[in-house]
């Protein structure tokens, strides 16, 4: 049972049901362990979310209904238990029945500290107001629209990935192992953020199985609202019965999890799409709505993939869980532009732009420090070790994020700092400085520092830190042939001659590397994954320079995002012929590929912070899963 901390208060609203509020932004404290839980309180007095996910019918919680009509099958003897656990879900909400569950059955004991998360993020959920953007645009602008022109100041909506993988027979030999839903095309997109971190924590033997479990978290997505996968939704939830009554704790757990993470991901979803119907906007209050202990785990609680958690320890858990937060900011600071589109009030780097953290890149500082001490805490695994998941999710995302085309970050990219490159202002000179300077906080340490107190000093400008420069390994990538002819990028792309001429004799004749804070095996270094994104990035780069002209330089940043799966699919590839510690740390070594000599996400997010950001109605469909 968890207790109630400092930073929390307990109070019925008006319908005399239970929510969860914080105390005055100045609280502190409210980071819970297994280290410091209180004696157990009476569960009926905690809900998991303010009006109106407070009136869920439990047929929208689809996870806890099949628990609860699993123990029902099993003619357990404890019927009034079952009973007990409905009408605690009546008074009390669905996040904390899953909690009365795990304390009343031992089979379906779940980790006291993730529980507490998704009460703490979905209660957030139902809280947190928005409103439009403050800062000042500076003259910058950015249209978001579902038929793009080459326009520097146009970009096309949120996508799963684009369809160039349909034609990828590299992808079409990998993706049966990659499919968790088992029935219909997965783009690699989606098939990575939710397989790829599994890999090397997950037995192959049970991998089917728990990418089943897994995909169900793909509701994130919209994936169960599409015809195509009715069937494979409804097999994935067969599987996850299948795994209850499995006498391996693992698979169990594993199950358990990942029908949370699906419940979380409904429930979040109906407040999601409250406030698109709202329009009130997605920039924060702040903590005035949330104080930063409660961002943590809000972040990890709506991670939207909670499923290998449970095949691992609660100590396993714990210390993860760091790395996770770590990853939703290094996602977030590439979504910044789509999450104000769709009303996201639960992003980080808009939380942090309240206190002016973000717009001083404290953020990124935060990630690169976070990033680089999971990397050295890789780069001691001993082999046959088993990662821990939030430090697999980390990495993951740190090389899904630019590549995986949804963010359309590399065309975003060169656009952004063209028109940064042009602009007048002192503040978008001070966007491209913030981008090259490779700082990390002095003392920081993955496993050991408060990451609270970190995440205070990166969302208030004025805080008063330690910071050195990053570590700084460089590493020449030796690249395949293929990948140094004009074609590789540049093939019926319709750009005028200077600007196919000038392209196709950088790539053929240009040196690449890749800077690295940890020392980096040949193999690793020259891996086929981290030669694709030495690659685009540095085409980005030359198009960002302002000899390419703008029409051609947003034509081949559309290619580039295009293209960008190719880094995930030479990933997927390579998987099966790697360790889990060189796998790991080749993922690392192609999120750094975009991090030096320039930081992507800083440009990303620092031009979407300031912006005029307008898009079209009907852009990015009901929510921001529309495909091109």
């Amino acid at each position: 049972m968890v207790g109630q901390s400092p930073g929390m208060v307990l109070a019925k609203d008006t319908d005399n049901k239970f929510v969860y509020q914080p105390h005055s932004s100045s609280s502190l404290g409210f980071f819970i362990t297994s280290a410091n839980l209180a004696p157990p309180l009476d569960d009926s007095n905690m809900s998991t979310h303010a009006a109106p996910l407070s009136s869920v019918d439990l047929q929208q919680v689809q996870g806890l209904s099949l628990v609860l009509e699993w123990l029902k099958l099993q003619g357990t003897e404890s019927s009034a238990t079952l009973e007990a656990a409905k009408a605690h879900f009546k008074s009390c909400g669905a996040i904390s029945t899953w909690r009365f569950l795990s304390n009343n059955f031992p089979e379906l004991k779940q980790h006291d500290e993730m529980l507490e998360d998704a009460l703490v993020a979905v209660a957030m959920y139902g809280k947190v107001r928005g409103m439009k953007k403050k800062t000042p645009c500076h003259g910058l602008t950015m249209t978001v629209r579902s038929g793009c022109r080459p326009s520097a100041v146009e970009i096309g909506p949120k996508t799963l990935g684009g369809k160039l993988w349909k034609l990828d027979s590299d992808y079409a030999a990998v993706a049966s192992r990659w499919n968790g839903l088992q029935v219909v095309d997965i783009p690699p997109c989606p098939a990575w953020i939710w397989h790829g971190m599994m890999k090397k924590i997950i037995p192959d033997a049970v991998m089917d199985e728990a990418a089943c479990l897994q995909m169900l978290s793909s509701v994130d997505y919209d994936m169960d609202r599409r015809p195509e996968f009715k069937h494979a939704f409804e097999h994935s939830l067969g599987v996850a019965k299948m795994c209850l009554s499995s006498p391996e704790n693992g698979m169990r757990g594993l199950a358990l999890a990942a029908l949370l993470s699906y419940d979380i991901q409904q429930l979040v979803r109906m407040q999601h799409e409250r406030w698109i119907r709202e329009q009130h906007g997605a920039f924060s209050f702040g903590d005035l709505d949330m104080s930063p202990e409660e961002c943590i785990p809000l972040a990890v609680g709506d991670c939207g993939g909670q499923g290998p958690y449970g095949y691992q320890n609660s100590e396993q858990y714990r210390l993860g869980k760091p790395s996770m937060f770590i990853s939703m900011i290094v996602a977030n600071s590439h979504d910044v532009l789509y999450d104000i589109c769709s009303q996201n009030r639960v992003s980080n780097i808009l939380y942090a732009e309240v206190k002016g953290g973000s717009l001083e890149n404290w953020h990124t500082v935060l990630a690169h420090s976070g990033m680089d001490s999971i990397a050295e805490r890789i780069n001691l695994l001993k082999e046959g070790e088993v990662p821990l998941y939030g430090d697999t999710a980390a990495l993951g995302t740190g090389c899904w994020a630019p590549f995986n085309g949804r963010y359309r970050s590399l065309e975003r990219y060169i656009k952004y700092s063209k028109l940064l490159k042009r602009s007048q202002h002192p503040d978008a000179g001070k966007i491209m400085a913030l981008s090259r300077q490779q700082w990390v906080y002095q003392d920081y340490n993955i496993t050991h520092s408060d990451l609270v107190a970190y995440w205070k000093l990166s969302i208030d400008s004025d805080g008063i830190r330690q910071t050195k420069p990053r570590t700084r390994h460089t590493y020449k990538v030796v690249m395949d042939e293929r990948l140094l002819s004009g074609d590789s990028i540049l093939k019926g792309l319709d750009i005028c001659g200077d600007c196919h001429g000038l392209l196709a004799d950088k790539i053929s004749n240009a040196q690449y590397s890749v800077t690295s804070a940890i020392e980096l095996s040949p193999s690793v270094a020259n891996a086929s994954s981290v030669q694709w994104a030495s690659l685009l990035v540095q085409v980005a780069n030359w198009c960002s320079e302002l000899q390419v002209c703008s029409t051609c330089a947003a034509l081949i940043g559309n290619r580039l995002d295009e293209m960008a799966y190719r880094v995930l699919v030479e990933l997927m590839k390579n998987e099966p012929k790697t360790s889990a510690k060189d796998f790991l740390a080749e993922q690392y070594a192609v999120w750094c590929s975009t991090t030096a000599p320039i930081s992507i996400a800083s440009i990303l997010s620092g031009f979407d912070l300031r912006a005029q950001i307008v898009m079209d109605q009907g852009a990015m469909g009901e929510r921001d899963t529309v495909d091109c």
